[in-house]
């Protein structure tokens, strides 16, 4: 996961904002509409990389080195869409526990960025 920050935003704020909204994810799970929103930006992304030769040549590329088989990647779509909410309500529960989570906050106060990435 990764944040990017405008100006003044208090970082560790941030990170508590997020670990917040992981504990509701956990909790309650994401509703419809929120499932739908991601389901649209992963199509919005994949579809959009695909528009240019080198995008379709790096989607190519990265399915046959991920899957083993750059053909997974005519398939790949239909994979995202068969996960449920409930599956993702699960893997959030299983993943991001705070024994697998790491924050990046940068020393110096202005920087513009926090990260907090998993290690699974």
């Amino acid at each position: 996961m990764t944040c990017s920050l405008r100006p003044g935003i208090d970082l560790n704020r941030l990170e508590a904002v997020i670990k917040e909204e992981l504990a509701k994810i956990k909790e309650e799970g994401i509703t419809e509409n929120e499932y739908q929103k991601a389901l649209n930006m992963i199509r919005s992304n994949f579809y959009f990389g695909l528009q240019t030769n080198s995008g379709r040549a790096n989607e190519l590329g990265s399915t046959e080195v991920l899957y083993g088989s750059y053909e997974k990647l005519f398939t790949l779509m239909d994979n995202y869409v068969s996960v449920k909410r409930e599956q993702i309500q699960e893997a959030t529960k299983k993943y991001f526990t705070e024994k697998a989570s790491s924050s990046f906050l940068p020393l110096k106060r202005s920087a513009r960025c926090l990260t907090s990435f998993l290690t699974c």
